[in-house]
């Protein structure tokens, strides 16, 4: 929770190994700079990193960090208010997931697509979103089927079935 560290040793990680010449973690470095950038309310420099990071994960061939990144660019973006271009990149992040044969990531992404269809007022999709996130969540997850299941409640509350909200919460 220590942001302005955490940056610190994430953009000194992130020029040791660009010194190092490695790549594949110059770009998680500076995909955990994006992170802390993020967190702080840089959304200009958290995307500016993040794209970097991607750039260094498409040149790689790596295809989970490809889909991390643009799931955090995804999130700069519904931050920002700019719902449409969010979902661009969550389904693009999804795609890529879906190829890497990355299952762990899914359960992600479908949560930050089912927030971003609820801001943009379509509670439908958001709970088909929630539910197929329910899904994809590793038994082991229990924070994060938490989450979910509050989603689920907190939406059927809002499509007025009370009952099956009260089930999930």
């Amino acid at each position: 929770a220590d942001y302005p560290a955490a940056l610190e040793l994430a953009r000194n990680a992130a020029i040791r190994f660009t010194q190092l010449g490695d790549g594949d973690n110059e770009g998680r470095a500076l995909n955990s700079v994006g992170n802390a950038l993020w967190r702080l309310g840089d959304f200009a420099g958290a995307q500016s990193h993040y794209e970097t990071s991607l750039g260094l994960a498409r040149k790689l061939g790596n295809l989970q960090r490809e889909a991390s990144v643009l799931n955090n660019l995804g999130n700069v973006a519904a931050d920002q208010g700019h719902y449409p271009e969010a979902m661009r990149f969550y389904l693009e992040s999804m795609e890529v997931a879906t190829r890497a044969g990355d299952k762990e990531h899914a359960h992600t992404v479908l949560n930050n697509l089912g927030e971003t269809y609820e801001k943009l007022g379509d509670l439908a999709e958001a709970l088909e979103s929630h539910l197929e996130c329910q899904r994809q969540i590793p038994d082991s997850d229990h924070s994060a089927a938490a989450l979910s299941k509050y989603n689920i409640g907190r939406l059927y509350r809002k499509l007025g079935d009370a009952d099956n909200g009260l089930l999930h919460f």
